[in-house]
């Protein structure tokens, strides 16, 4: 059982969505290569929606299942784990093609 509301745990993701869309708004991929610190922050905000989503459990199948909670889930494993072995290129697709659907399903999912 989560040990909080669910809607908290969507709202957690949306700011970690918001603050990794925010941290990068305007940036091209070479200038994301380039920026450790965003890079680091970015990587934060994903381990954070990952873990807010393993907190979410079933919830989030239910709720809101055109998400894709298992590699949600499983950013974290790696990130946690082999950190040394982040493929940025991934980073950026989730970032980029990743992010905007998962709020739009949180989004929805709150009624907001």
């Amino acid at each position: 059982m989560p040990s909080r509301d669910p809607a908290a745990r969507y709202r957690d993701i949306l700011s970690y969505i918001d603050a990794a869309q925010s941290d990068t708004d305007g940036m091209e991929f070479a200038a994301f290569l380039a920026s450790p610190t965003v890079q680091r922050s970015v990587i934060y905000c994903l381990q954070c929606i990952s873990e807010a989503a393993v907190k979410l459990g079933y919830h989030a199948e239910e709720h809101a299942p055109e998400a894709d909670w298992r590699n949600i889930r499983g950013f974290g494993n790696i990130s946690r784990h082999d950190y040394g072995e982040i493929d940025l290129t991934l980073v950026w697709s989730i970032l980029r093609d990743g992010l905007p659907g998962l709020k739009r399903s949180c989004e929805r999912v709150l009624g907001a």
